[in-house]
This record gives C-alpha cells, sequence and structure tokens, in this order.
C-alpha cells in the first residue's frame, strides 16, 4: 500500500480547518487540523509530517513566528496562507523559509495543485538518476544532495530550507555560468516563484548570509547586473 503524505494544517477558523480536511482527504492525504501554534508545536513533536500549511493571521502566537521555530528545526515543506495579498507578507514569508504561499481565498484545485509541486519538489532528490553528482563542491563548501545538507569544511552543517537547497544545487551544478531570476525560478522552484522575481532575490540573499566569506573574499554567489545570479567557486 503507498504511503500517504500527512499534512498538517495550522489555521484558527475551525470551519477553514474543516474544509481543508476534507479537501485533502478527499485526495488521499492524511490530514491533521489545529487551531493554534501552540498546538501546532504539540502535534510536530508526536508525529512527522510531510507538509505543514500554515496561517499568518492568528491570535496569540502568529503564523510567522511559527515558522520561524519550526524551520530551525527542521526541514518540512511549509506553504503560508495569507488573507492580503501584500507583497510584504510573501517576502517575509520566504525569508523565513517558506516554500510557497497562497492567498485567501483560494480555489481548491490550485491549493492542492501548489501541494503537488511542493511535495515533489522535496521529494524529487529520491527520484534523481544514481550518476547524478552525490555532493557538489564549491570553495569551503560541500552540498550533499542526497542528503540535502551543506557543511563547510570543518563539517559543521548548515540547515538549508527545501527552496534554499533547490536554487543553491542550480547554482552549484553550473559554476561561473549566469542565470536569469526567472530562470532560477522555473527551474529550481515552480511557477509560483516565476510570478514573484523578488522572491529569488529573498532566497539569494539568505543562501549568502549562510555562505558568508571572511572578511576580503568576494561573495560566492555573484551579482550579474541584468543578467541574474552567478555561482563564483
Amino acid at each position: 500500500m503507498a504511503h500517504l503524505k500527512k499534512l498538517l494544517v495550522v489555521d484558527d477558523d475551525r470551519e477553514i480547518g474543516r474544509l481543508l480536511v476534507r479537501l485533502f482527504e478527499r485526495s488521499e492525504y492524511e490530514v491533521d487540523a489545529v487551531l493554534s501554534a501552540e498546538s501546532a508545536k504539540e502535534r510536530l513533536k508526536i508525529r512527522a509530517y510531510d507538509l505543514v500549511l500554515l496561517d499568518v493571521m492568528m491570535p496569540g502566537e502568529s503564523g510567522i513566528t511559527l515558522c520561524r521555530q519550526i524551520r530551525a528545526q527542521s526541514g518540512v515543506p511549509i506553504i503560508m496562507l495569507t488573507a492580503v495579498s501584500e507583497l510584504t507578507d510573501r517576502v517575509v514569508g520566504l525569508e523565513l523559509g517558506a516554500d510557497d504561499y497562497i492567498t485567501k481565498p483560494f480555489e481548491g484545485r490550485e491549493l492542492l495543485a501548489r501541494v503537488r509541486a511542493v511535495l515533489r519538489r522535496a521529494t524529487d532528490g529520491a527520484t534523481e538518476p544514481a550518476k547524478a553528482s552525490a555532493s557538489l563542491a564549491f570553495g569551503v563548501w560541500r552540498l550533499d544532495v542526497r542528503r540535502r545538507e551543506l557543511r563547510s569544511a570543518a563539517g559543521v552543517m548548515v540547515p538549508l530550507s527545501n527552496a534554499e537547497f533547490r536554487v543553491l544545487r542550480a547554482l552549484a551544478q553550473r559554476p561561473n555560468v549566469v542565470m536569469s531570476r526567472d530562470w532560477l525560478a522555473e527551474a529550481a522552484l515552480g511557477t509560483a516563484y516565476a510570478e514573484d522575481s523578488r522572491g529569488i532575490d529573498v532566497l539569494v540573499s539568505r543562501l549568502r548570509s549562510k555562505l558568508r566569506p571572511h572578511e576580503g573574499e568576494r561573495e560566492t554567489i555573484g551579482t550579474v547586473r541584468a543578467g541574474g545570479y552567478v555561482m563564483r567557486p
């Protein structure tokens, strides 16, 4: 029997939670729904999930705070649910490590498509050809593609979100090749990011912070004006 993907819905609106449970169960997912960040943290302690759908605006501890806490401990894919379409809210979610976002009200089919796309991107490493390079080295860094781990020369592991991993892998696989924001969005992350090039800028900024060079050294990921980004080993 095929493994059913497990989803955790975190939304203080009880009716939305019920609707999402029905939507995903009809599509053969296992779904738990909770009403607060505190309840979500308790669930995450006792059960492993394949994806978390997280409402941004909740009373008490917000979805933004919970996203930060989850990402500090886990690489589980996160889709942010927001009631507003302001660019700032989307950027904050990406900066915290969310893998995608969707604005309320949303169509059930669109949400299902987004969930499937994020899950597919999160698991495609397991289906890559065996001949694909198991690790990529650049500067003092080594990216283990199979385990999705970034380590320094000293062996210190740096946590990566799924979106960060995919962008870094795309750049590291093509050193010294300039890649446009649109190409990175489409090839590494999917159409949701292609609609907003700012998302790529945010992810590259986060990666630069994690790959910060020593004083006097150039950035590992360079910017090419009117071109995009390039990995400079």
